[in-house]
């Protein structure tokens, strides 16, 4: 709050300015003209902080509940299987598990529109562990088959990516694709955590 005795059209502009820099914020700076009337206060608002509204993501559409129930199931599996790539369900098309190396996780990922799923080596903001990997990649992808290296140019990340076709709307490929993909994130984990 910015309590002012006159309205200045340089003090507004300056509030203004500053309301622009802070929307991205949620917050903002509000101006307020004071005077005494008698020996009483009166306040009178001379600008508000315009805060955008944040949108809500639809957790309803048909996709995002395939994807939920794909990962509660998955959970399921995982715990069947006694595996350590075990996520939080949630109604998204991504989960992330660590791999015990800063700014490198598995992402688990699924899509609904092309009918697949996905394992990848996610590595945040370190371009040289990426070209290192690089470097093997015929030795890495003699033990997983063909990878999708992705170096990402112009973005700080980068991802190295296998996919297999599935459905997962058809609940008859739900279970095999679960196994399969929990498999493809064993398998990652196994043989990336030798050369990171």
């Amino acid at each position: 709050f910015w309590f002012i005795v006159n309205e200045k059209e340089d003090l507004i502009n300056i509030a203004k300015t500053l309301n622009h820099c802070f929307n991205q914020n949620y917050c903002g700076l509000f101006v307020i003209k004071t005077a005494l009337n008698g020996g009483k206060i009166e306040f009178k608002p001379i600008l508000k902080p315009e805060i955008p509204i944040k949108q809500v993501r639809n957790n309803n559409t048909p996709a995002k509940q395939i994807q939920k129930e794909y990962w509660d199931r998955y959970f399921e599996i995982c715990d069947e299987l006694q595996s350590e790539m075990q996520i939080n369900p949630a109604p998204q098309h991504y989960q992330y598990i660590p791999i015990g190396k800063k700014g490198v996780q598995i992402m688990q990922t699924v899509n609904t529109k092309d009918k697949y799923i996905a394992t990848e080596l996610f590595i945040n903001n370190d371009k040289d562990i990426f070209k290192k990997l690089m470097e093997r990649k015929t030795e890495i992808e003699e033990k997983l088959g063909f990878l999708d290296w992705q170096a990402l140019e112009g973005k700080k990340s980068s991802r190295i990516r296998q996919t297999l076709n599935y459905d997962i709307s058809d609940a008859s490929q739900i279970d095999n694709a679960i196994k399969d993909h929990i498999k493809m994130a064993e398998d990652f984990r196994e043989t990336f955590k030798k050369y990171l």
